[in-house]
């Protein structure tokens, strides 16, 4: 059992890193778009 919740865990974070990474690339796009719009 112990096993198994630490494997889940690390799921878990790699999932939530993959998540910051989209965020981010998302970000920069918005960044991108709307000093383009001001330009």
């Amino acid at each position: 059992m112990k096993g198994d919740k630490q494997s889940s865990s690390g799921r878990n974070t790699l999932q939530q890193e993959e998540n910051a990474v989209i965020k981010n690339e998302q970000n920069h796009r918005m960044h991108r778009v709307s000093t383009r719009q001001t330009a």
